[in-house]
């Protein structure tokens, strides 16, 4: 066996597996860790929140570092603060297959597809990028600011807790992740940091048309006691409220009351009552000078949310000049998230010719996935046709489902 590659959950168990060096010669005793850490009830929110509010400082921060530390934190039960380069030792020894994980390039699969070489990216111990054009970077300066082939700022390496989140951000259904990330918003953030019982009426800071919270604070009362009563007329207070808050338009506020609006018919009950919750505390946070430690994690996780923004990550890329597709220098940011959402296997991420694989296992542990009925192998013929010449495709391996 010369790879494991891993997409989307499947990734959790890896990780920690090669944290454990030689792993092969204890399988089993790890195995049975790994599933007793799995069912205990208790993870560090503490430690998870302090990393989230660090990570709100950073330009780069998405929804990716929130669902990295606080949702894959609560469901592996780990921060795992280790580097994915520190893999490199084990791997370098030849004792174990080398470790492959999974992304998908948003931009690249919203705009070529997933049968597109570009939609792919990948994360091992020695490099990040695009294995099936051939653009690389050393893993520890993944995410660091590059221009003209140029190192502008090297930033910390990302950390493996981080990582999992990249590579296992996918729901089957976006709806459940959404109502995921506002019940722990709720949860983790609103909760804690009650609104004042009184808002301050005074004039909000920098914004001197809009002349005080009073009205505003009103219409926000009215839309909780209207959902309280199952009355009618919530979304006549919504749009009243969007109206309002129309003269800070790039405010968290107002984004997100927009967003609230064009989705009311459809939410349940429960997810409205949660984000007119948000709503109050993120109203005197933004404009009244209400301070907690979370301001800016409330501010920026709002607009990620309402924006559905994930996987930030500076392009080492950018104005390259590199032989590859053009787009992938034009951006000084990418968008990576979980491959699942293009094809939720790994496969791509061997076909590189250099790797030469022959066979492929593919052990499907998703009870509800029919291998059988998803174009797997279809969409691997298509990548395949994509990336190399003809002589290349003669080479295609054969892949065996279990």
């Amino acid at each position: 066996v010369t790879y494991i590659t891993g997409c989307s959950g499947g990734t959790w168990c890896m990780t920690p597996l090669y944290d454990k060096g030689d792993w092969t010669q204890n399988l089993d005793s790890i195995a049975e860790e790994m599933l007793d850490k799995f069912a205990n009830l208790n993870f560090d929110v503490k430690g998870g929140l302090e990393k989230l509010i660090a990570a709100a400082e950073q330009d780069n921060y998405s929804l990716t570092h929130f669902w990295a530390y606080i949702i894959v934190n609560f469901i592996v039960k780990e921060l795992n603060e280790n580097r994915i380069t520190s893999q490199r030792a084990i791997c370098e020894s030849g004792s174990v297959p080398y470790p492959i994980y999974s992304a998908a390039d948003k931009q690249r699969l919203d705009t070529k597809g997933r049968n597109d070489p570009g939609t792919w990216f990948q994360n091992t111990p020695h490099e990040a990028g695009y294995p099936l054009i051939g653009a690389f970077v050393n893993s520890e300066y993944f995410d660091c600011k590059y221009s003209s082939n140029e190192l502008v700022e090297k930033e910390p390496e990302l950390d493996l807790s981080y990582l999992e989140g990249v590579w296992s951000s996918a729901l089957a259904d976006p709806e459940q992740a959404i109502k995921m990330v506002i019940e722990k918003i709720i949860e983790h953030i609103i909760n804690p940091y009650a609104p004042p019982p009184k808002l301050s009426t005074g004039l909000l800071s920098g914004l001197p048309v809009l002349r005080n919270l009073t009205d505003i604070t009103a219409l926000v009362l009215d839309l909780e006691k209207i959902l309280k009563e199952g009355a009618e007329g919530s979304k006549v207070v919504l749009e009243q409220l969007l109206t309002l808050l129309s003269v800070a338009r790039d405010g968290a506020s107002y984004q997100m009351v927009k967003w609230m609006n064009a989705r009311w018919g459809t939410n349940e009950l429960q997810e409205k009552v949660n984000l007119v919750a948000i709503l109050k505390l993120l109203l005197p946070v933004e404009f009244a000078g209400f301070v907690i430690p979370v301001a800016k994690l409330l501010i920026k996780t709002v607009l990620c949310l309402v924006g559905w923004i994930w996987g930030t990550t500076d392009n080492f890329l950018y104005k390259s000049g590199a032989s590859v597709p053009s787009d992938l220098t034009e951006k000084e940011v990418r968008y990576f998230i979980d491959a699942g959402y293009a094809i939720n296997s790994p496969y791509p991420l061997i076909l590189r010719k250099e790797q030469n694989v022959k066979l492929i296992l593919s052990f499907e542990y998703f009870p509800l996935l029919d291998p059988f009925l998803v174009p797997y192998s279809h969409g691997l013929c298509n990548i395949m046709s994509s990336a190399h010449s003809t002589a290349e495709r003669k080479s295609t391996p054969c892949l065996i489902y279990h």
